[in-house]
């Protein structure tokens, strides 16, 4: 289970990383045109090729190694971000520059949880299956949670703090995300959550921030 879980961080971090880049974009598009069509259809493009190319990912994970596939689009999601930073480091990237971007990066996407999820029975032992496919669907979960948040926000993943109360909701999706987290504990019953910190009232985030 140890290495699935391995995997299983990698491609959540992977994911969010590809859904930031494309809101980042999004909301670029918009700062430069107040266009909301622009916005929306560099939105499109980049849900619409991950709809579009999944019934083809799905044929492709059956036919070639499972660790190929992830291999070539995590290696591809991380090429078409070099090509967007590539884009604005030689000037004002234009629309069309942007959409195949953003259709690049969503394709991809597809072919990385199909891949993913036949891994499950490779890498896990049977009684570890109901756990595997709870931290499949939290994968595919968390990009459309955290990633939004972060894009908008500007900042990389562990540049942020999550603050919650729930061990399993709030703990252990924002530390598989890569984000610090701040462990509300009004009780302070100390529920096992080792290694996190914690405070027992919103009014000490403040201070915990200044520490």
């Amino acid at each position: 289970m140890t290495g699935f879980s391995v995997l299983w961080a990698g491609q959540v971090l992977s994911a969010v990383g590809t859904r930031m880049t494309n809101f980042a974009l999004g909301i670029w598009v918009w700062q430069q045109t107040h266009r909301a069509s622009d916005l929306a259809l560099l939105t499109l493009v980049a849900y619409g090729a991950t709809v579009l190319c999944s019934p083809l990912a799905g044929s492709v994970v059956d036919r070639l190694q499972r660790r190929w596939t992830l291999i070539i689009s995590d290696l591809g999601s991380a090429m078409s971000t070099v090509a967007a930073l590539a884009l604005f480091l030689r000037g004002t990237p234009s629309l069309w520059q942007l959409l195949v971007v953003n259709a690049l990066t969503g394709g991809f996407l597809a072919f990385q949880l199909p891949a993913y999820a036949a891994a499950i029975t490779a890498m896990t032992a049977k009684d570890q299956y109901t756990r595997a496919n709870g931290m499949l669907s939290l994968a595919r979960s968390l990009p459309a949670i955290f990633a939004p948040a972060l894009g908008i926000a500007g900042c990389a993943p562990q540049q942020a703090l999550h603050v919650g109360d729930s061990p399993e909701e709030d703990v252990e999706a924002a530390l598989a995300a890569g984000i610090p987290v701040l462990l509300i504990d009004r009780d302070g019953d100390g529920d096992g959550s080792e290694g996190v910190p914690r405070i027992s009232s919103l009014e000490q985030i403040e201070d915990h921030l200044r520490a």
